[in-house]
């Protein structure tokens, strides 16, 4: 692992237990990787991290911390380590305030570079079963709702949070455990060659893919490219390994020159994992797969193929119908992919983590479907990564917005909102009705004085544009009963310009 061959044999043993990049999230016995990133380096936070109980960190080089510099105070002790830069065989002190006992450091040529070698390492010695997750949309969702149901039955390790890239898979892999039956790994892609990169580290038995959709299109430049690329994990499967994939067009073409046993998730005929008797309704999906009837707590059609791909994993683990259907009864959204609030008659949707046009669509169609709501209001914010596609992208958007998400008011926000608003106009939107801000800066002034008691909100947006600051300044005031009283005659705010000169009103 890098210079780590160097490290005294007590600094070694010290990495045994999970990682952790964050030093303010580090838990007792947690390895703190102290990587460099473009707004701070890891490096200077190793004290912290080994003072709030990391077992050890993981540095390149010593750093004085950001925090003793700002004091003024002493530099970290420099006999904590060797003439070769190695960490010594003694904790390391940075002052008189420190821990007596306190983890080593472990020095490393480079950061990233050990991390995937520990990575391999943990993943040699793990015996159970590992199931990657991709698609375009959904693989959050997907994977939270595999790890819900294999989790009741047996011991794994899933992807914490959004860790699904060149540093998140890794660090998910240095967290699986010897005696653990399965592991839940989900994988991102920003360019061709990304899931073959992650795959060859994770070394799946089980790959799942949920759809093929137009995320990241700067980057790939299409559909057929986003295709290929997703289909690197079914590359990476063993020949008596299992593919399972949603009912999309793109991923049965994939699917062709699979190796492995292939099982397909929808409604069309030649779905093995095929769902009948669907009923959608606020808050409720409900649908009969293999003669079981399932009844889940979720928003959205968009939910029925991540479920039948995770209830298929489940029963492929060796779960009964009927344990899976009882236990997906008990499945709550991931936070704010689909979360519904609802408060005196007013619903508000959570979709505020990504975006991407499939995404959009989804969440429009759910906001449309509603019931009952005084008014529908979209909260839009920028679907980032869409290249020359921006444009057609979000005036589709503003299109769907009018005809599936049945919309009385339009806020869009960020370079693209223009375009938006301009697509829900041309499909009937009055333009008084369609807001364009420049951020979701300018939103956390306006939108307060939007929501009436009775309406239906929907936030949407790439994670760039931090469209969770606007879900909970609306749940806040909500909470608080603090909506500003509006009429059609007063402006709203003056951070925000609509196509036309005329004043926006609600």
């Amino acid at each position: 692992m890098g210079r780590t061959g160097d490290a005294p044999d007590a600094a070694r043993a010290a990495i045994v237990g999970p990682s952790a990049i964050d030093s303010r999230t580090v838990r007792p016995g947690e390895i703190f990787w102290a990587i460099r990133g473009t707004r701070c380096d890891g490096n200077e936070f190793a004290l912290d991290a080994l003072q709030r109980g990391a077992a050890a960190a993981v540095v390149e080089r010593l750093v004085e911390p950001a925090a003793s510099r700002a004091a003024g105070s002493s530099p970290p002790a420099a006999d904590a380590y060797d003439s070769t830069g190695s960490a010594s065989s003694r904790p390391f002190a940075a002052s008189s305030e420190a821990p007596a006992a306190i983890g080593p450091l472990v020095v490393v040529g480079d950061v990233p570079t050990a991390l995937n070698r520990w990575a391999a390492r943990r993943r040699q010695c793990f015996n159970g079963l590992m199931i990657a997750v991709t698609g375009s949309a959904g693989k959050t969702t997907t994977r939270a709702m595999i790890d819900h149901l294999l989790g009741s039955y047996a011991q794994g390790t899933a992807t914490p949070g959004n860790w699904n890239n060149e540093l998140g898979v890794p660090l998910t892999l240095a967290r699986l455990r010897p005696d653990d039956h399965y592991a839940v790994v989900e994988m991102g892609a920003r360019q061709p060659g990304d899931i073959a990169h992650l795959a060859a580290m994770a070394r799946p038995h089980w790959g799942v893919i949920t759809c093929i959709g137009e995320a990241h299109l700067e980057s790939f430049g299409s559909r057929e490219a986003i295709a290929r690329t997703k289909a690197e994990l079914l590359a990476a499967l063993p020949a008596d390994g299992l593919a399972l994939l949603g009912d999309d067009d793109f991923l049965r073409r994939a699917a062709r020159h699979c190796r492995c046993r292939v099982l397909l998730a929808g409604t069309s005929d030649d779905c093995r994992l095929r769902a009948d008797r669907v009923e959608h309704r606020p808050g409720r999906l409900r649908f009969r797969l293999q003669g079981q009837q399932f009844d889940l707590p979720l928003w959205g059609e968009h939910h029925l193929t991540l479920a039948l791909l995770a209830a298929g994993a489940a029963r492929e683990f060796g779960l009964a119908w009927s344990e899976i259907a009882a236990r997906l009864a008990d499945f709550r959204p991931v936070a704010r992919r689909c979360e519904v609030f609802r408060h005196r008659g007013t619903t508000i949707i959570d979709d505020s983590y990504n975006s991407c046009p499939s995404a959009a669509a989804a969440a429009l169609k759910l906001l449309g479907d509603v019931e009952p709501a005084e008014r529908r209001i979209a909260i839009l914010g920028e679907m980032a990564e869409l290249g020359d596609e921006a444009p057609t992208q979000h005036w589709l958007l503003g299109q769907t917005a009018v005809r599936e998400g049945k919309i009385d008011l339009l806020v869009a926000c960020g370079p693209s909102a223009a375009s938006t608003a301009a697509g829900a106009c041309q499909a009937g939107l009055p333009q008084r009705r369609a807001i364009v801000g420049r951020s979701a800066d300018e939103l956390l002034y306006c939108v307060p004085q939007l929501v009436r008691a009775g309406d239906a909100v929907l936030i949407k947006g790439s994670r760039i544009m931090a469209m969770d600051r606007v879900a909970d300044a609306l749940r806040a005031m909500l909470a608080g009963e603090k909506r500003a009283q509006t009429d059609e005659t007063n402006p709203l705010c003056e951070n925000c310009t609509l196509p036309t000169n005329e004043p926006h009103q609600p």
